[in-house]
C-alpha cells in the first residue's frame, strides 16, 4: 500500500480502502485511513465557508422566520432561480493528497493549471413548483435586470398565467 500510495498509484483513502477490499480484506474507509495514518501519512484539508457579515447573517434569519409559516400553496407562487460556474479545465473542488513528512513531491501530488485558469461557462437557471425552468448562459458574469425582465416576459409569463 505504502508504495502504491508514494507512486501515484493510489490517490486517496477510497482508492486505499478499495484496494484492500479487492484483495479479500474485510474493512471500512475508517480502518484504510488508519492504516494510512500508521504508516506516517497525513492529510489536511482547507474547509472552505461563505463569508456572511453579521447584516447578512440578520437578513437570512429574518427572511426565515417571516415565511416560516409558509404553506405549500404560498410556495407555488414563488419561481427560485441560482447560478453556477462550471470550469472548462479541470475542478476547483477540494484536492488533496497523501504524503510523509520529508517526502519529495511527485507528479501526482500536483494539481496541473493553464494559464488564466482554462476558462469557465456561467449558467443561470430557474424553477417552479410545477416544472424545472429556463437554463441560460450567463455573459458578464451576471444577470441584469434586462435578462430577468426578458425570460419572465418571454417564457413564463404565459406558463405563470396558465398553472395558477
Amino acid at each position: 500500500m505504502r508504495r502504491k500510495v508514494l507512486s501515484g498509484a493510489l490517490l486517496t483513502v477510497w482508492d486505499v480502502h478499495r484496494e484492500l477490499v479487492n484483495l479479500g480484506y474485510d474493512l471500512t474507509w475508517k480502518n484504510a485511513t488508519n492504516i494510512l495514518k500508521s504508516m506516517g501519512f497525513c492529510f489536511d484539508i482547507k474547509k472552505k465557508k461563505p463569508f456572511l457579515s453579521l447584516k447578512y447573517k440578520t437578513a437570512r434569519f429574518a427572511w426565515a422566520k417571516r415565511h416560516e409559516y409558509w404553506t405549500k400553496d404560498d410556495w407555488k407562487h414563488v419561481v427560485f432561480s441560482g447560478k453556477t460556474k462550471t470550469s472548462v479545465w479541470g475542478s476547483e473542488g477540494c484536492k488533496y493528497y497523501w504524503l510523509r513528512p520529508g517526502d519529495d513531491l511527485k507528479p501526482h501530488h500536483l494539481d496541473l493549471t493553464v494559464k488564466h485558469g482554462g476558462g469557465s461557462i456561467m449558467m443561470w437557471g430557474c424553477m417552479t413548483y410545477w416544472e424545472s425552468g429556463y437554463a441560460c448562459q450567463v455573459h458578464d458574469g451576471a444577470m441584469k435586470s434586462k435578462n430577468y425582465q426578458h425570460i419572465f416576459d418571454t417564457v413564463y409569463r404565459i406558463r405563470w398565467n396558465t398553472m395558477i
